[in-house]
């Protein structure tokens, strides 16, 4: 039996849009898989649709104190339980999650898959129930670990360098569904926008360049507005923004919409005049990889965005996507100039832009690489 293992499903965010694309592609490619959710989200949340091949388990349907204090008990409790389901020779995939990988890899006799899409000294995840660290990270993957999966090469590298066998760690692309933007047709909409979408955080994505950016371009072209979807990562980083735009004399040109139903954000996206990605070229950025560059690309709309990370492996700038220098606003508002200046060419981009999805961020192609490691 192959089990996929998360904490919780949380629709609209990027570790659970790559969950729900690996999720559908395992069905149209016939796998038989069982998916876990071990913690609900504040709506309780289910992934909508019925499944032939895939049997997706909530473990907090039947029985789950939500209360603060007792909510980790109900979650260590489903831990057990899933310990004790598990038997010899079962193959379980792991997303990101610590505590999980912690739990389980105490399971005997069981075989180990395990996906990082993020460097760990930036981003480990922990809970009540289990504070990792680096080195207990490492130690994990060196000796539970069957095989690693991490979205970039230089992540790889990183890994490599730790010790870790280049053979047992593969990389498995950033996926989008490439139905999710199929008869969705660009409108007329009241406002002429640029669009950001994702947690809003000024260290991971730099939404603080990009308004400074878009303050610069601003001033060629006044009926430009730029939307910011999406939550912001913490009170902090909200009231700074505020500030920066209130400063620059922006409060009416920039939106903040907040969360978005993910069947709206298709929609959204496409209206756009062109999607924007301001990442600076800090140790999230050089390791990760932008799993909203994936839906950003296949609206057909021009990207803007840095050069990061992995960035040059799939984008050229002025081919299939128009790229800034990272930390340099002055080089991103010369990209969004460059885009009213040269619209039929960038329609041509835009195209471009989508080929290069639908060739290496295709979920099914992903999807297949990964389960072929996990079954052989």
């Amino acid at each position: 039996m192959i089990y996929f293992l998360y904490y919780s499903f949380v629709p609209n965010t990027a570790v659970y849009n790559r969950a729900l694309a690996y999720i559908r592609s395992a069905e149209k490619l016939h796998y038989s898989i069982t998916v876990i959710f071990f913690m609900p989200d504040r709506y309780k949340s289910k992934i909508s649709g019925n499944f032939k091949y895939v049997n997706v388990l909530y473990m907090w349907d039947h029985s789950y104190i939500g209360l603060w204090k007792f909510k980790y008990i109900s979650y260590w409790l489903y831990l057990q339980k899933i310990k004790r389901r598990l038997k010899k020779e079962d193959k379980v995939y792991i997303a990101g999650h610590e505590d999980i990988l912690h739990f389980i890899s105490r399971k005997k006799h069981i075989e180990l898959y395990y996906e990082k899409t993020e460097n760990p000294e930036v981003n480990l995840t922990s809970t009540a129930l289990y504070k990792p660290t680096v080195e207990k990270h490492f130690k994990l993957c060196k000796n539970k670990v069957k095989e690693l999966f991490v979205i970039s090469s230089s992540l790889k590298n990183y890994y490599v360098d730790k010790g870790i066998s280049p053979f047992k760690i593969h990389i498995i692309n950033m996926t989008v569904d490439p139905q999710r933007f199929d008869g969705v047709l660009k409108q007329i909409t009241p406002d002429k926008y640029i669009a950001y979408c994702g947690t809003i955080s000024n260290n991971k994505d730099g939404v603080d360049i990009l308004i400074r950016a878009f303050s610069e371009a601003h001033k060629s072209h006044p009926d430009l507005k730029l939307y910011i979807i999406g939550p912001s990562y913490n009170s902090e980083t909200k009231i700074t923004n505020e500030e920066l735009i209130q400063k620059l004399g922006l409060t009416n040109n920039i939106v903040f919409t907040g969360i978005v139903e993910a069947s709206s954000m298709p929609q959204l996206l496409k209206n756009a005049e062109a999607l924007v990605l301001a990442r600076p070229n800090n140790t999230q950025a050089q390791y990760g990889f932008p799993t909203k560059l994936g839906e950003y690309l296949l609206t057909s709309n021009p990207v803007i965005i840095t050069d990061v990370g992995d960035i040059h492996l799939f984008l050229k700038d002025g081919v299939n996507a128009l790229i800034a220098h990272p930390n340099d606003y002055h080089s991103f508002a010369k990209k969004i100039d460059y885009l009213f200046q040269h619209p039929d060419k960038c329609k041509i981009i835009g195209k471009q832009g989508r080929q290069v999805a639908l060739e290496h961020f295709n979920s099914d192609i992903e999807t297949l690489k990964m389960l072929s490691v996990i079954s052989r």
